[in-house]
């Protein structure tokens, strides 16, 4: 789930280290609709099908359901029978939702909403954000570390190393489609074709300036990040 943005922060990558300026505003992102506020017991996430004018809420690890709705929040249907449903993901014709305490991610068929195919994460424990870049699906691990999966053959691996201070937020950029970009109370930018994937920027000093363990939200050209400030 993201939050409202006040701050727009311009990214430099350069010699390893993110820059951060602050320049103009950004339109607040529309709260959640009530009946998704009704209908679940939280709200973990959130993904737009921009196609079909659905909107899908996940109710997190301690849930059980996806709730779909249409832009203007009216419920339409549930997803149900999931083992804590965290992170979504709407990539072209699927829905991708990370099964915390299945360690799985379920791939639905986004025009009749039926699973596809559900992907084993092997060494990969309790899959939380979720995101694509590099042609793999990635997870955070829990609250310490990524795992990744690819789509076409299955092959997951768990990269324990990574991300070890806190639950982060991925996010990716279709202009950048090799970087993964990780949130915490700092941020990184990481090449996620490499295996492990390699940090090529990153600021630490970000976390007085309201990054909040991961809330931000990047510009499809990778360009340009925004963060919750006042």
């Amino acid at each position: 789930m993201r939050s409202v943005w006040s701050r727009r922060l311009v990214l430099t990558i350069a010699a390893g280290l993110v820059t951060a300026s602050a320049a103009g505003s950004h339109e607040p992102l529309r709260a959640e609709p009530s009946s998704a506020r009704a209908s679940l017991t939280g709200i973990f996430d959130r993904a737009t099908d921009r196609d079909h004018h659905r909107v899908f809420f996940s109710e997190g690890p301690e849930g059980s359901q996806v709730l779909v709705t249409d832009e203007v929040g009216r419920a339409l249907r549930t997803l149900d029978g999931l083992a804590g449903p965290a992170g979504l993901l709407v990539r072209e014709s699927s829905l991708y939702v990370a099964e915390y305490y299945a360690n799985t991610i379920v791939e639905y068929d986004l025009e009749t909403l039926d699973e596809r195919r559900v992907f084993p994460l092997g060494p990969i424990d309790e899959p939380r954000d979720l995101e694509f870049a590099a042609g793999k699906l990635w997870v955070t691990m829990g609250c310490e570390g990524l795992g990744s999966v690819d789509p076409l053959t299955g092959d997951a691996r768990a990269f324990p190393d990574e991300v070890d201070e806190g639950c982060a937020r991925l996010e990716a950029a279709s202009g950048s489609p090799d970087y993964l970009y990780v949130g915490r109370a700092d941020f990184q930018v990481l090449d996620a074709s490499k295996s492990p994937p390699a940090v090529v920027a990153e600021n630490s000093d970000l976390s007085g300036g309201g990054l909040l363990w991961g809330n931000f939200v990047v510009t499809e050209d990778g360009s340009t990040l925004f963060v919750p400030g006042g």
